[in-house]
Formats: structure tokens, C-alpha cells, sequence
């Protein structure tokens, strides 16, 4: 756990809930509408847990229409679980979000207070400055993505030491990822 400025953890109604799992899609992954689901991983953790789950990925692309469906759904979840993690040329990359996918999680943010946000990396955080609830989990694998969904959902304590200090923000500009 990064941090719970909202108090949102842990989760205890998650039966009843509606969640709603949300990722950026990178531009070099495939980018059409709805047709990859970087989270899935986190589905067979939610299922047995959760009333429903409902799972977008969005691009850089989105259409603003897209983007209203998207919010809407936002403001109908009982929790959002906003991810950032993506595997590019078989390694997962951490980050490279791009302005447009930055606003979009902003707007799920400010629309809906009950979002987690799990990241690959630590280092994400930074991009995110208005994310208020944050757990790292180092990668979209299923056994990290069970053990993100039981830290949300209160089973188990999230633990665990950052090997770095994150200044609150850092302009993604800066960041250069070698090819």
C-alpha cells in the first residue's frame, strides 16, 4: 500500500458490489475499443467476491463518446479498481501513460472517490498525483493481481517496504524508457 489518502481499505461489502476494472491500454498493444483487457488477471479474484465486475480498457484513441460511457459506468460502480501496468515486446513496462489516458483516469477519479488504483511499478504513483487510494503489485500476473483483490478486500494486510522514496509528482516528460 502506497497510500489510502480516501480510506478506502479495506473493502469489507465487496459481495455486494459492483466493481468496475479499468486499464490504459499502451498505443503499441492492441487499441480497439474493449478488445484487450490488461486486468483480466484480476477477474477470477473479483468473481467469487463481487455482485458483478465489469472490465474496460481503454486508449489513447478513445472517442469522446467512449469516454462518456466510460465515466458513466464510473458513477454507477461501487468501487473502480484502475490499473497501470503493460506488457510491450514480451516485458511488462511499467508507466507510459500518455496525456489523454492521464485525463481519463482523472475524470473516473473525480467522479467516483471509491477507486483503487494497482500499479506495476511505484513509480506510476508519481503520473498520478490525484489518485488518492494506491497499491503496487508489481505486475499483472494472476497470483499478484489475487493478492491486490485480497489486500482490497481486507483478507490479508498490505505490507511491505517501497525499495525507493516517490516525490509526489513527476512529469512524465522526464521519464525516458530505454527501447
Amino acid at each position: 500500500l502506497v497510500r489510502d489518502r480516501n480510506g478506502l481499505l479495506p473493502q469489507t461489502a465487496l459481495r455486494d458490489a459492483s466493481v468496475l476494472v479499468i486499464e490504459p491500454v499502451h498505443p503499441q498493444m492492441k487499441d480497439r475499443w474493449n478488445d484487450y483487457a490488461g486486468l483480466s488477471s484480476f477477474f477470477p479474484a473479483l468473481r467469487s467476491r463481487c455482485r458483478e465486475v465489469v472490465e474496460i480498457a481503454f486508449a489513447s484513441q478513445t472517442t469522446a463518446e467512449q469516454v462518456e460511457v466510460i465515466v458513466a459506468a464510473a458513477k454507477e460502480a461501487d468501487l473502480i479498481i484502475a490499473g497501470g501496468c503493460f506488457n510491450l515486446r514480451g516485458r511488462y513496462q511499467p508507466g507510459l501513460l500518455d496525456t489523454a489516458q492521464v485525463a481519463m483516469l482523472e475524470q473516473v477519479a473525480a467522479v467516483n472517490r471509491n477507486t483503487v488504483f494497482v500499479l506495476g511499478n511505484p513509480y506510476t504513483t508519481s503520473e498520478l498525483p490525484f489518485a488518492g487510494t494506491v497499491l503496487v503489485n508489481y505486475g499483472p500476473f494472476v497470483v499478484s493481481c489475487a493478492a491486490a483483490v485480497e489486500a482490497i478486500a481486507g483478507e490479508i494486510e498490505p505490507h511491505g517496504q517501497l525499495p525507493v522514496r516517490l516525490p509526489e509528482y513527476l512529469d512524465p516528460a522526464l521519464i525516458h524508457l530505454p527501447e
